[in-house]
């Protein structure tokens, strides 16, 4: 299998294939928690994997990150709705 961008994929178990193709994509990324913050009911969270080194692009309104623990080569950030902002997110 090969990344759209990136060519070759790594292994990452004996079932799933990862990209590590978020390289000058923040754009993407920052994308995908705008939309993903729209998407959440008011008490929802929002769970991302991110690769060591690494950092989230600045959050939108309205989402913050409450958690981050290490996976690995990587780690997991809970997001979660802004407790000042429990209104519709645009």
């Amino acid at each position: 299998m090969r990344c759209p961008c990136c060519g070759p994929t790594r292994q990452s178990s004996a079932t799933r294939r990862t990209w590590s193709c978020t390289h000058g994509r923040s754009g993407l990324v920052a994308e995908l928690l705008r939309l993903g913050a729209r998407c959440l009911a008011p008490a929802g969270r929002l769970v991302i994997r991110g690769e060591r080194g690494v950092d989230l692009p600045e959050m939108p309104a309205g989402l913050v990150e409450r958690e981050r623990r290490a996976y690995g080569r990587s780690w997991l950030a809970l997001l979660e709705r802004d407790a000042a902002d429990r209104g519709p997110l645009r």
